[in-house]
């Protein structure tokens, strides 16, 4: 039997401190860098990633063909769908242990919500990512998640076990 550790209050973290403790983020409005190509934006995500994670350019598109396609394409150019992949391999490229997700179905169309849900579940299954979702698209939950919770104005009224995932 193994303890967890006691809870710790991460929102003083920076960014690159969280990935350098194994979390990897996506908010709702993706954050790229947008003036900077596919490949650029890569290179400085694994740059001020957790120090000796050895993910690579080849490894990450292997998750996501449709970039490789576009690496030397600017972010600003890319559709919304794309924009999303290159947000989720940016905080994937740094091999997080913990992935949170801000409203991933938001404003996705039903290929590429279809093509995430695959994603997350080979993830979880092959190397067990664990991923926290905020999300309010019920078909998009189902598919994915195996526990939940409902907020209610900041508090969690209810909590189950979930065994639809996959």
């Amino acid at each position: 039997m193994t303890l967890a550790p006691p809870p710790q209050d991460l929102t003083p973290l920076s960014a690159q401190s969280r990935s350098a403790i194994g979390i990897g983020y996506v908010p709702q409005d993706k954050r790229i860098f947008s003036q900077l190509s596919v490949e650029e934006n890569l290179h400085i995500a694994l740059a001020a990633g957790k120090p000796g994670a050895n993910a690579s350019g080849g490894e990450i598109y292997e998750h996501f063909p449709e970039l490789y396609a576009l690496r030397q394409r600017k972010g600003a150019s890319l559709s919304d769908d794309d924009q999303y992949q290159l947000a989720l391999a940016r905080a994937l490229i740094v091999q997080p242990r913990l992935l949170i997700l801000d409203e991933p179905s938001r404003g996705r169309g039903p290929r590429c919500l279809q093509k995430l849900a695959d994603l997350l579940l080979r993830l979880n299954r092959d190397i067990g990512l664990t991923v926290l979702l905020a999300e309010q698209h019920l078909p998009f939950i189902r598919r994915v998640a195996d526990r939940f919770c409902v907020l209610h104005r900041g508090r969690n009224v209810r909590r189950r076990r979930y065994y639809g995932a996959g």
